[in-house]
């Protein structure tokens, strides 16, 4: 079964906001993202997710890659349908830790494009909208998965 997912890179001043929990990615840090809900958009589940995630309030300013997700856990397959938007921060509390998320914290994007625990899929999503070259293997092991990823630029709309 295809599952869709949204995320929300966020970045600002060369860095990019990035959580984690023990539900992102095998642990690893990511854009704050989920999965679509019914009578919603994928534009609708970035920003809810975000706001659950950090406690930040965002507009999309745009798409940036829709990725194929596929992992492989023995004989059975899951495949995701992830769209990564851009947007920009417009209101908010105090920024930190919400839901299911343990920590909160910004990067700059070239500690985020090198860090071995950053999600290849966030990973695409910030050199898709920095326009900053993602070197190295996009298959990635993790623990008992292995996750390909392919991605498809829909816009190079700068979102910086």
């Amino acid at each position: 079964m295809l599952k869709v997912g949204a995320g929300v890179i966020l970045i600002e001043n060369g860095k990019v906001l990035l959580v984690r929990g023990p539900s992102t990615g095998y642990g690893l840090w990511t854009q704050p993202r989920g999965l679509w809900e019914e009578g919603e958009t994928t534009k609708e589940t970035a920003i809810r997710e975000c706001m659950e995630e950090t406690g930040l309030k965002v507009e999309i300013t745009g798409i940036i890659a829709a990725i194929d997700l596929r992992i492989h856990r023995g004989d059975q397959t899951e495949q995701e349908l992830f769209l990564s938007y851009g947007g920009r921060i417009i209101g908010s509390g105090q920024m930190e830790p919400q839901a299911e998320i343990t920590e909160v914290k910004w990067f700059t994007v070239e500690e985020a494009l090198k860090g071995a625990d950053v999600s290849t899929s966030t990973k695409v999503g910030i050199s898709m909208a920095t326009r900053k070259e993602l070197k190295g293997d996009l298959r990635v092991t993790m623990k008992d998965a292995i996750r390909e990823v392919i991605f498809t630029a829909l816009t190079w709309r700068s979102i910086a």
